[in-house]
């Protein structure tokens, strides 16, 4: 039970960092004029893909979409189609790095 706490808030990190970076690198690289990507919305992706994607699988992607287009929906700038796809890339390579990392990291605490 001592390690399953570390253990998962270690995925969350893992998870919550690659949506706000890469949600960095999105608004920095791609949104004219460049967009600032809170952490608050990082932290909600985070939590929706990785439940999402324990209970339906791709439902992880499909949730972290949702709640990047919902945010991003809100600005004057905003249009749908770019966003989305950016939304569906970041969170279907996120997950993917999330769960890799979790599975090397499971051998290691689980031994």
């Amino acid at each position: 039970m001592t390690k399953l706490v570390p253990f998962f808030l270690t995925i969350y990190l893992i998870a919550f960092l690659g949506f706000w970076l890469g949600g960095l690198l999105y608004g920095a690289l791609f949104r004219r004029p460049a967009v600032y990507f809170p952490a608050g919305l990082a932290a909600k992706m985070a939590i929706a893909g990785l439940a999402g994607s324990l209970l339906a699988g791709i439902g992880g992607v499909v949730l972290a979409t949702v709640i990047m287009d919902r945010a991003f929906s809100k600005r004057a700038d905003y249009k749908a189609v770019p966003v989305r796809v950016a939304a569906v890339f970041l969170s279907a390579l996120v997950l993917v790095g999330t769960f890799i990392a979790t599975y090397a990291l499971a051998w290691s605490v689980f031994e």
